[in-house]
């Protein structure tokens, strides 16, 4: 019995030690996932405390932004500092825009701390930012006393665009009809904007003008989308291209009096038949991230090898004719200037192929604002940045974001997983119907997307 319970002692303390260890290695091996996310992957820092942000300027502290004047979006800023007196690790240079901001009521565009520059102890240094066209000028804030009690030190030179009102973000997408293609884009200000269009590149024979709109802040739903998440979103225009022949390459130029983009080209959609293969990329969950290297509220770095390998495919022998992304979209959540980035993003992909997208949570979930899930994981947004962005093919009501269309030789299908989907709704009876009518003998795939698993939660 001495050795049955001597036995029984020992086996009990090798699975003591047995779960020790298996604790310790879960316990180690997500400290590593986590130090590896927030350096290649999934990023959610810690945010600015907006409302705790002070401004003591030491006049001592030496901060320029060079270049001053930029030349197109995108640009780089080189931002050097000296005479720091008492550098930390938790110092970090904010980038601000418009340049008359309240700094404690707006949250900063994104930052990098100090540290990264190799002499930030010596209480000087330099960083690199690569700056987007948000049809305003821009700033950038040396601060202290980390991200929850910043306070500012020291405020740069402003940096401009020498064309603050150049046409950007265009996002090529279906409508009904396949002879067409839609272009969306945004500005500051418009006089007439219009689309100018041809098949050669260079000659453009056909003209069309666009409508605009915008959304603002009274219409999104909560905070930070109703504060200091909110920044003017500009102008969106919108334009038809008509009377485009199957499998025909177009070339284009989008703006007005303010100024022209650059030429883009994309391939019009191919008749609807059974024998038209089609090479499409699809995904969802993308988000965003900062080429250089810069941290913001929500942030997607392997997004960045999702979209420069696109773009490589897109110049290959068999590109890509059709992009999807289906929701979770660009993370924004409710911080506006995070929309300015993921369209600057994903521009050289929407510029060459229609980009359609569905709304997922992150676009669309709030409380007491209709969606069928009560979270707050639009960030206030609502669903109205979204969809003002990013019009549906098919014109019905406001919010209701499902739709499908005819793509080659297959149907697509898009469901709007944030609304009611039960049986009897208004998207219920649109899925019965389109879905009881695909004609097989035209288009003998389809292929139905959501954002996630519908469950009652």
């Amino acid at each position: 019995s001495i050795n049955a319970e001597y036995g029984g002692q020992q086996e009990n303390m090798r699975t003591k030690i047995s779960l020790l260890l298996f604790l310790s290695l879960l316990y180690s091996t997500a400290l590593s996932l986590d130090i590896k996310e927030r350096i290649s992957g999934h990023v959610h820092p810690v945010l600015v405390n907006v409302q705790q942000t002070q401004v003591k300027i030491d006049k001592a502290v030496s901060f320029v932004a060079t270049p001053s004047l930029l030349e197109t979006s995108g640009d780089w800023v080189t931002v050097s500092w000296a005479d720091v007196t008492d550098p930390s690790y938790s110092d970090w240079i904010g980038v601000y825009s418009p340049s008359n901001v309240s700094f404690n009521e707006t949250s900063p565009i994104k930052y990098q701390f100090s540290y990264k520059s190799p002499d930030f102890m010596d209480g000087k240094g330099e960083l690199k930012f690569s700056i987007i066209n948000m049809r305003a000028d821009v700033v950038f804030t040396f601060c202290k006393g980390g991200l929850d009690k910043p306070t500012i030190v020291a405020i740069s030179n402003t940096v401009q665009f020498k064309n603050v009102n150049e046409p950007l973000q265009p996002h090529l997408s279906l409508t009904e009809n396949i002879s067409e293609m839609r272009l969306t884009w945004n500005s500051l200000d418009a006089s007439q904007p219009k689309v100018l269009y041809g098949t050669q590149s260079g000659v453009y024979h056909n003209t069309v003008l666009a409508t605009t709109t915008s959304y603002n802040k009274s219409e999104m739903c909560g905070s930070p989308a109703t504060t200091y998440g909110w920044r003017d979103p500009g102008l969106f225009h919108s334009a038809i291209l008509t009377g485009l022949k199957p499998d025909q390459k177009y070339y284009y130029k989008f703006g007005d009096i303010f100024g022209y983009s650059d030429e883009f080209e994309f391939t019009s959609p191919p008749l609807v038949q059974p024998e038209n293969e089609v090479h499409i990329v699809a995904y969802g969950d993308m988000g965003k991230g900062e080429i250089d290297g810069s941290l913001e509220h929500w942030q997607e770095v392997p997004s960045l090898k999702t979209t420069f390998g696109i773009v490589s495919d897109l110049k290959g022998k068999n590109p890509p004719r059709l992009a999807l992304h289906i929701g979770d979209l660009s993370y924004a959540v409710g911080y506006s200037s995070q929309w300015d980035e993921f369209f600057a993003q994903i521009a050289p992909i929407s510029s060459q192929v229609p980009y359609q997208v569905c709304l997922g949570n992150h676009e669309r979930d709030f409380p007491r604002s209709g969606s069928f899930y009560t979270g707050t994981d639009s960030g206030g947004e609502c669903g109205i940045p979204a969809e003002t962005r990013f019009p549906m093919p098919i014109k019905k009501n406001p919010d209701e974001p499902w739709y499908s269309f005819d793509y080659g030789n297959i149907h697509f299908v898009l469901m709007g997983t944030e609304h009611d989907f039960r049986t009897g709704t208004v998207q219920w009876n649109f899925l019965d119907k389109d879905l009881s009518s695909v004609d097989r003998t035209k288009t003998p795939w389809v292929i139905f997307f959501r954002t996630q698993t519908n469950v009652y939660r």
